[in-house]
């Protein structure tokens, strides 16, 4: 039985309550949901949809009555129940005050009907617990290879389980399905682990490192010391795996693969092979019920050699065998054997999977089939009704029923997989229908494509082309009422619609090439996913061309400016420049305006406020032509912002207080944040700096609810600089530290260098000039490679006031180059700039 105090969060609450229903022998939702009515307070009836939400993945909050309900209908001993209950308010807590947010136990369920291997799994579990003689190796890796369905995976999992179970490994356990051997999808490549498994080690996605190598480095180093097991699932090769192990001395890699990994220096190697007969007939007794196994000896052991002793196969058969109460073993041996199967391996697995499709109730096979459409790792059950054109609860039912005869796994609540030898023998059948195959590969596309921009108005309203609408719409999704549900659902299929955006353009539908890529950006940019935001562009970019379709590419170039316009990365006056032409071309002028405005923000960010004023002021133009004076608080609040990067305080202030009133009224998710961070520079300016502060911290917490980092940071260091009271500076340097982590170089120069200069302040201030002098150096040398003038300006201003009295003649060539600056971005030679 888990122990319901492992779990961190709401969600590893859930997994640890899915693993005790495993234990008790899998009930199904319906039975669970008939059982818990009488023992509720007070007693009543629960529908069977009620027990399975509880199950899925995402939850924020439980029902408490219920969880304990079901907690005693799972057979739990009563002594046990209370800890349940304690940890599911104690999870609850955590959630309410920000709550633990690492991933730290990503182990798979272990199976309950785990059998055979004994010695195997001895020799694997003595090899992996740590050992303390001085003779110990700095790390110690085990590959467990085989051939495909020999139970390489289940075998690993169970052995870590037992490990953790002993009480090893307390710092955490990571896992990934490297898909070496998909039929389909490309192995997963060591780059994207290394930033999953980062950020599941609590390093914010701003902080991790675009080039692979540098990954890799900040992966040793963040678990170097740390007692953690690593299980590298079903890699492909030596060089999948390599960057993926830590050098440190307390961890221990767990490697499967189907190929001999001899090049993988240091690993000790175990090989296994298929079931011997008695332990192939255990597994059927375990799942068929011993009864029936025992009464017939003769005919298992047939069975067990027609399936080649491959788990995986007898697995199939055995739950073929029970889910017909009515056929004997000999009945179930004859069907093997009448379907020819005449060598072992895959072929076997093959031969299973097809005998147990083929005694599927109808619509299941249809599911089935429709599954082969799905892109992604896994799926839920609103994407497995999307493809199969089903309701969600006919969809979970059926799921139910492939589960139960294991050609789906459940391997986290509420999401299922496949193994890639039934996700092959899956899409070998539906491809033999070519027609229904393409039909659910169009409603999986459209499925995602019509989340993705409905996730994309709840983070960022407007920022997706929600016209035309999806061809077939689905019946049904998950919900999506606000920002949280939105990101959550967005966090948890990424890996899925990035395969979704790849599945579309390898097939040739470039509509859903080009609008997959444009409804996800602001989600990918924001939290930093630019490997897959890359990735997407260039497919994006191609569909549109391909199109030859002016106003996708004309979206699309909009889209790609505004990414690197926000990241600092490309060229976005030149990509936003195309947009605004072929906007034009199009006739579209609220288009063409909100371009306007966002060539003027690029502009800003390089320091040419005049140009950049000029098309805000081109963009106030066009939305007033075309009577959008909804959205015209873009551009003004643009141009009252440009008023203080000239130091306009005063004259900005007015603007900026009216642009906050309008999106709080209109409750525009995201700009209110910005906004706010803009009136406290105002407040700053005009010497308000109590209120100035006070905007700033509200600021930053906004944007931290929105998931905005680049706001966040422009909050926590303004709250840092102005806020009134004796605080400090070693107070003031954790804040300061904490938005330069949210800020890092590579993909926010503009806000780093901002942030840099308002610490240089803060350190001059507290009369530590020397490390201000150095953080200054830092920050000019940003913005001279960035070119970000603002900045630039600033920093030379400071530099030149630090270096007065000490060095004149240094002092005297900054304040030359800030009047340089001024002149070009049209300021007066005696504009007073704050950071």
């Amino acid at each position: 039985m888990p122990d319901p105090s492992r779990a961190r969060d709401v969600s590893e609450f859930v997994r640890l309550l899915d693993e005790a229903r495993i234990n008790a022998g899998r009930p199904s939702y319906r039975t669970i949901a008939k059982r818990v009515g009488p023992l509720m307070r007070p007693p009543r009836v629960v529908a069977y949809s009620t027990v399975s939400d509880l199950f899925k993945v995402g939850r924020r909050r439980l029902d408490l009555d219920l969880v304990v309900a079901i907690v005693r209908c799972l057979g739990v001993a009563e002594s046990e129940v209370a800890r349940w209950r304690d940890a599911c308010v104690r999870v609850h807590a955590d959630a309410k005050s920000g709550g633990p947010t690492g991933v730290f136990r990503q182990l798979p369920h272990d199976l309950s009907t785990f059998v055979g291997h004994e010695r195997l799994l001895a020799e694997l579990v003595a090899a992996l617990t740590p050992r303390v003689a001085p003779s110990a190796p700095a790390t110690a890796v085990a590959v467990v290879e085989g051939m495909a369905g020999v139970g390489k995976t289940q075998l690993a999992v169970h052995a870590a389980h037992a490990l953790v179970r002993d009480g090893w490994y307390p710092d955490g356990q990571l896992y990934v399905n490297l898909r070496g051997f998909d039929p389909v999808d490309r192995p997963t490549d060591a780059a994207t682990v290394l930033e999953s498994f980062l950020r599941a080690l609590e390093v914010p996605a701003t902080q991790i490192p675009a080039d692979p190598g540098e990954r890799a480095a900040m992966f040793r180093d963040r678990v170097h010391d740390r007692r953690m097991l690593i299980l590298l699932d079903n890699a492909a090769d030596e060089d999948q795996v390599r960057d993926l192990i830590p050098a440190g001395p307390a961890c221990r890699v767990l490697i499967t693969s189907r190929r001999c990994l001899l090049r993988l220096d240091g690993a000790e190697r175990y090989v296994v092979e298929p079931f011997s007969a008695p332990e192939a007939v255990g597994l059927l007794a375990r799942i068929a019920g011993d009864g029936r196994i025992a009464a017939e000896p003769e005919a298992a052991r047939s069975v067990a050699a027609r399936c080649g002793g491959l788990p995986l196969a007898v697995a199939l058969s055995a739950a073929r065998l029970r889910s017909r109460p009515l056929w004997t073993v000999a009945d179930l041996d004859s069907r093997l054997r009448d379907g020819g199967l005449q060598k072992l391996g895959s072929d076997a697995v093959h031969h299973t999977v097809n005998l147990s499709y083929r005694h599927l109730a109808v619509d299941t096979q249809s599911l089935f089939r429709a599954l082969a459409a799905v892109p992604g790792p896994d799926f839920d059950v609103f994407g497995a009704a999307a493809v199969a054109d089903l309701a969600a609860s006919e969809a979970e039912a059926l799921i139910e029923d492939l589960v139960d005869v294991h050609l789906v796994q459940q391997h986290l609540p509420g999401r299922y997989r496949m193994h890639d030898l039934v996700a092959a023998h899956s899409r070998a059948v539906a491809v033999g229908r070519a027609d229904e195959h393409d039909r659910a590969v169009e409603r999986g596309l459209d499925y995602y494509l019509h989340q993705a921009i409905r996730a994309a108005e709840c983070l960022a309203p407007g920022t997706a082309v929600t016209h035309p609408p999806v061809a077939c719409p689905p019946r049904s999704g998950p919900p999506l009422a606000g920002f949280a549900e939105a990101m959550a659902w967005l966090e948890d299929e990424r890996p899925g619609l990035c395969a979704a955006i790849e599945l579309a353009a390898r097939t040739g539908r470039t509509q859903h090439a080009w609008r997959l890529p444009q409804a996800l950006w602001w989600f990918l940019c924001t939290r930093g996913y630019m490997d897959d935001w890359d990735a997407a562009n260039r497919l994006a970019d191609a569909a549109a061309h391909a199109l030859q379709d002016t106003r996708a590419r004309a979206h699309v170039a909009k889209c790609i400016g505004t990414a690197s316009w926000r990241t600092g990365r490309g060229s976005a006056i030149e990509e936003l420049t195309v947009a605004r032409t072929l906007f034009h071309e199009l006739g579209d002028v609220d288009a063409e305006a909100a371009v306007e405005n966002l060539v003027g923000n690029a502009y800003n960010s390089l320091g040419n406020l005049r140009e950049a004023v000029e098309h805000y002021r081109r963009s106030v133009e066009l939305y007033r032509a075309s009577g959008r004076t909804d959205e015209l608080y873009k551009p003004l609040g643009n141009i009252g912002n440009s008023l203080l990067d000239l130091g306009r305080y005063a004259e900005a202030l007015p603007t900026l207080e009216e642009i906050l009133d309008i999106v709080v009224a209109r409750g525009i998710v995201g700009h209110d944040a910005r906004a706010r961070s803009h009136l406290g520079r105002a407040l700053a300016g005009v010497g308000r700096f109590a209120e100035a502060a006070t905007a700033f911290r509200v600021s930053a917490d906004t944007a931290h609810r929105h998931g905005d980092r680049v706001v966040e940071a422009l909050g926590l260091s303004g709250w840092a600089l102005y806020r009134p009271g004796d605080h400090g500076m070693a107070e003031d340097r954790a804040v300061f530290l904490a938005a330069l982590d949210l800020a890092p170089v590579a993909e926010h120069p503009e806000t780093r260098t901002t942030v840099l200069n308002r610490y240089a302040v803060a350190l001059r201030r507290s009369g530590d000039d020397s490390e201000a002098d150095e953080i200054l150096r830092t920050a000019l040398a940003l913005a001279i490679r960035y070119g970000v003038r603002r900045d630039e300006e600033i920093t030379r201003s400071e530099l030149a006031e630090l270096h007065r009295a000490t060095d004149p003649e240094f002092a005297a060539a900054q304040f030359e180059q800030v009047r340089t600056i001024r002149a070009e971005m049209g300021m007066s030679p005696d504009a007073r700039i704050v950071a």
